[in-house]
């Protein structure tokens, strides 16, 4: 969603405008004494800035939410991932045990 141009707050610096849009990052510009700050976009939305649009903001959130599902995603697929590793080892272990214990017999 591009917010150029938009209206913003942040809880620290006060009201400023987004001058700048990239992917992830955003540029706002306070007051003199603030200058321009970059921010995590769209995260630093959902902590330290709100935008003064409240239907921009709602879409702004919505993008907040789905990038924390796809992290959360992200990070459940590479543990199971993990856990199916650890899984595999242990039953290649088990495997050269049962191996070495069938030659001792011998």
């Amino acid at each position: 969603m591009k917010i150029i141009n938009k209206e913003i707050k942040h809880v620290l610096f006060g009201e400023g405008e987004v001058v700048s849009q990239e992917a992830q990052r955003i540029s706002v510009r306070f007051s003199e004494q603030y200058g321009i700050k970059q921010f995590v976009y769209p995260d630093a939305l959902g902590k330290y800035l709100k935008l003064y649009d409240t239907d921009l903001e709602m879409v702004v959130m919505e993008e907040l939410h789905c990038k924390q599902e796809q992290i959360k995603d992200e990070k459940e697929r590479r543990q199971n991932q993990y856990d199916e590793s650890i899984a595999t080892e242990k039953l290649k272990l088990k495997v050269e045990k049962k191996k070495i214990s069938r030659k001792s017999k011998i």
